[in-house]
């Protein structure tokens, strides 16, 4: 199982352990269906691709490119509009909050 690098307790936690936790933030905030699903499913991608830190991620534009339209296409798959910029602010500011 891929992991999650993030100092959690002083520990690492697996991406799909901080995909459930961030399905249960967005459930505790009262947040749509799709906001939860898409919390479930946002480090997708990591399972194709590998993950990457932030820091170095942001320096390499071509990964971020890959990331994003893998990511797209899996949120679609799932019935996500990866477009949909409330959905996405949400994740992202459960994703945040949880680093």
């Amino acid at each position: 199982m891929l992991l999650f690098r993030a100092a959690v307790a002083d520990h690492h936690i697996a991406v799909g352990q901080h995909g459930l936790a961030g399905c249960d933030e967005a459930c505790a905030r009262g947040l749509s269906r799709e906001v939860r699903l898409a919390c479930l499913l946002h480090d997708a991608s990591e399972a194709f691709i590998s993950d990457i830190t932030r820091p170095v991620k942001h320096n390499l534009p071509e990964y971020l490119v890959i990331e994003k339209r893998l990511q797209d296409t899996i949120y679609r798959r799932f019935g996500i509009d990866p477009e949909d910029a409330e959905v996405m602010r949400n994740v992202s500011a459960i994703d945040d909050a949880m680093l």
